[in-house]
């Protein structure tokens, strides 16, 4: 990372679902089953990739956030919702913790279409902030 001089960590999970952060033991991460990226909209492709929920159905998982421009870590609890679903895309409800819900719409391959109010993808290889008017 490189905002107000080079920073970096170092977050990683051993073998036995310990989580360690620039080496040192991170107990409050135990629960924690992914990691989620604060500006990166791609971050909640895995787990809904690996949830494959179906219209209605909601999961509730536990992840380690890394806040990208503090590199603060913490453990955060979110819960996605299948609103809807065709061949074609999905749409999920997101609630993190200490944020207002957000629609997620996913194409077929899971990949972020639109996160309403944050992002929209304008073609395969490109992704725009959205207009926060």
């Amino acid at each position: 990372m490189d905002n107000h001089g080079q920073r970096s960590l170092d977050l990683h999970r051993d073998i036995r679902g310990n989580w360690f952060l620039d080496g040192h033991l991170r107990e409050d991460l135990a629960e924690c089953q992914q990691v989620m990226l604060s500006a990166s909209p791609f971050t909640h492709t895995p787990l809904l990739q690996q949830g494959a929920l179906a219209v209605g159905d909601s999961e509730r998982v536990s992840v380690a956030h890394v806040d990208l421009l503090s590199l603060r870590v913490e453990a955060r609890q979110q819960r996605y919702q299948c609103l809807h679903r065709q061949a074609s895309h999905a749409v999920y409800l997101c609630e993190a913790e200490g944020h207002a819900p957000c629609e997620l719409t996913l194409d077929d391959g899971d990949l972020l279409v639109q996160a309403i109010g944050q992002f929209v993808r304008v073609s395969q290889n490109i992704l725009r902030q959205a207009d926060c008017a």
